[in-house]
């Protein structure tokens, strides 16, 4: 929903990990937000979070979209989120995004079925479930095909964040059945440098809203839960 909603450890680990092409689609540019930085407030905040995105991106060694949607403030209501911002354009956007990048896996960073306390971040993974269906369907948009064609991506994910599962006595989240689990090293293979440290470094470029990360120093594991498409084979390691 927002230019900071990504998972920056899960979009390296794509990048620089698995060597694929990725991209984070932010609805809004977050012009709706605070400054801690300096005065710049709604549209002068949307530029200079653009700027912040993308140079979280360069970090990563990733892609970054938007679309037309408001970042009108706080709400909680889905309703209200997705009257104000003009559902059926932000829809287009979304749909076009999808032709054009062309993705095999979507993952959305919230659940459209469960609740948040920002109706923007539920409002997010609705419209994405939605745009998954359309971006195969020639009689949606079809203005848009002039220059791109339909896409049907393989999966719809949810990465689930830890606050959503069961969690033990060390804190950590235990699978509900439906999910399925990735592997994130300490270390790149390649590189060699420090997952955690790569994460923090494109993290703290979301200053406006003071996201500072510290590093951490152990390997992840994240979570998934699959919305739409292709069955996955959980006895693969690391496949999604």
């Amino acid at each position: 929903a927002h230019p900071d909603d990504e998972n920056n450890k899960l979009l390296t680990y794509f990048a620089q990990e698995q060597l694929v092409d990725a991209a984070y689609l932010s609805l809004t540019r977050g012009e709706g937000g605070q400054n801690f930085i300096g005065t710049e407030k709604e549209s002068e905040l949307g530029i200079l979070r653009v700027q912040e995105c993308l140079s979280a991106r360069e970090v990563e060694g990733t892609r970054q979209f938007f679309t037309r949607a408001k970042d009108f403030g706080f709400v909680e209501s889905v309703d209200e989120t997705l009257y104000l911002w003009d559902k059926q354009a932000v829809l287009a956007d979304m749909v076009w995004t999808i032709r054009y990048f062309r993705p095999n896996i979507i993952i959305t960073r919230f659940s459209p079925n469960i609740a948040d306390l920002h109706g923007h971040h539920q409002s997010s993974a609705i419209l994405t479930e939605v745009a998954y269906d359309l971006a195969a369907d020639p009689l949606a948009y079809p203005e848009q095909l002039e220059e791109l064609s339909v896409w049907k991506a393989q999966r719809l994910l949810w990465n689930v964040y830890q606050e959503s599962g069961v969690k033990d006595i060390g804190g950590r989240v235990t699978p509900l059945p439906e999910h399925f689990s990735l592997d994130i090293p300490v270390y790149n293979r390649y590189s060699g440098l420090h997952y955690g440290k790569i994460a923090a470094e494109s993290r703290n470029n979301h200053r406006s809203q003071a996201m500072a990360s510290l590093i951490q120093y152990t390997p992840s594991v994240e979570y998934f839960e699959l919305l739409k498409g292709e069955p996955i084979d959980t006895t693969v390691t690391n496949s999604l």
